[in-house]
């Protein structure tokens, strides 16, 4: 029952990976291989509907409120300098850094700002949530050996 929950809160968006693999680490007492395992499966397998639903949302919203539409067109005018040559990396980078906040949603929001191709943002977000986990879980065996 622990594992369920866990994988469910790493596509849950103010946890992801960072909040399941604490609570499945300090709470339930998993070792921080099965964690980081189960909230990085979780938050997954949240990257194809997140991206989608946001894309779907997006567009509508584009489409039906010009205050919208304005938004988007200043945000990715005003920073798509930063992302133009490395915007796959930049994507994936900005997923991987376990910090609250960033994540699975996050890197969502900034793919669909920046036009990234559907197929390209998957892929640099589910790179970027790996990498984080791989992060986390050096982390966690620092903070477990001196705990």
């Amino acid at each position: 029952m622990h594992e369920l929950v866990t994988f469910i809160l790493g596509m849950v968006p103010l946890f992801e990976i960072k909040g399941a693999t604490l609570l499945a680490v300090f709470y339930f007492h998993f070792s921080p291989l099965k964690a980081i395992i189960l909230s990085t499966l979780g938050s997954l397998v949240a990257i194809i509907p997140v991206i989608f639903i946001l894309y779907v949302f997006g567009d509508f919203l584009k489409k039906n409120f010009a205050f919208f539409q304005k938004i988007l067109t200043y945000t990715h005018s005003k920073h798509k300098h930063r992302f133009e040559t490395v915007e796959t990396i930049a994507l994936a980078t900005a997923t991987a850094m376990p910090i609250p906040g960033k994540g699975v949603i996050t890197a969502a929001l900034i793919a669909y700002v920046f036009n990234f191709p559907v197929k390209k943002a998957i892929l640099a977000i589910a790179v970027g949530t790996i990498a984080e986990a791989i992060i986390l879980y050096f982390i966690l065996f620092a903070v477990r050996a001196v705990v």
